[in-house]
């Protein structure tokens, strides 16, 4: 064996096996042989996590794009939300900022529909989308907290629920709020530099899709309570990105 190479760690690694038992974790034993470093392949069940996200994300899209296959009935709210994508189709801005229903997800769909679909059609897809953008934030929230193998089985149980499955076809903007909600508290969960400023930003913008949003300010104050800084960064971004429909008001 080389001399730069670790034998202590082959030598642990024999033994497991000589007990049947197996290494943990997902890389074998490194070490060095001179000027080059000497690493094992990753383990089988590496990229398992990865693969039950992306199947997830299969079979959640499939779920959804059934669902507005089979046309369900549009909410009571569903046709003033489309009557403020055609407002702004039109130019008008100011009366969807500053009207009753919050003008995010109006504003999505009118984006949509510029693609040339009906405009029933592109409320949907609009809420389909977010639907799916969903699930790899659901996934990463979920692998913060309870690991791996807790965020595999609840990406799959959120492609499949019915209620999150029947809200992603409907003409309304909860999904899409929802969506903005979990990359909020996703990146509160992580630790950068830019974290204020895009938790601030995602706060603002889930404001903008639903008025109960606005709790979100509060919340992510409390957050960085202890970092005065950042929480008067998270302030400034969560009041620019609300600002033009606080001014509609």
């Amino acid at each position: 064996m080389d001399r730069g190479v670790d034998a202590r760690c082959f030598g642990a690694e024999d033994r497991r096996r000589d007990r049947g038992g197996a290494r943990p974790g997902g890389r074998a034993c490194c070490g060095r042989s001179g000027n080059v470093s000497t690493c094992g392949v990753p383990f089988r069940g590496a990229g398992r996590p990865r693969t039950l996200l992306l199947f997830a994300l299969g079979i959640g899209l499939v779920v959804r794009l059934a669902r507005v296959a089979r046309d369900p009935l549009v909410h009571p709210d569903g046709p003033a939300y489309l009557d403020l994508a055609t407002a702004l189709a039109r130019g008008e801005l100011m009366p969807v900022l500053g009207g009753y229903f919050s003008p995010l997800y109006p504003a999505a769909v009118s984006i949509v529909a510029a693609t040339g679909l009906g405009l029933e059609l592109a409320g949907r897809l609009t809420a389909v989308l977010a639907g799916v953008a969903l699930l790899p934030l659901v996934y990463s929230v979920a692998r913060r907290l309870l690991g791996e193998s807790a965020a595999g089985a609840t990406v799959l149980v959120a492609a499949v629920q019915p209620a999150l499955v029947k809200s992603s076809a409907q003409v309304l903007p909860e999904t899409l709020a929802g969506t903005l909600l979990a990359g909020w508290l996703l990146v509160l969960r992580t630790e950068r530099d830019g974290r204020p400023a895009t938790a601030g930003m995602l706060a603002g913008a889930t404001y903008l899709a639903r008025p109960e949003g606005v709790m979100l300010v509060p919340l992510g104050l409390w957050r960085f309570r202890r970092r005065p800084r950042g929480a008067l960064l998270y302030l400034a971004a969560a009041l620019l990105v609300m600002a033009p429909a606080l001014v509609a008001l």
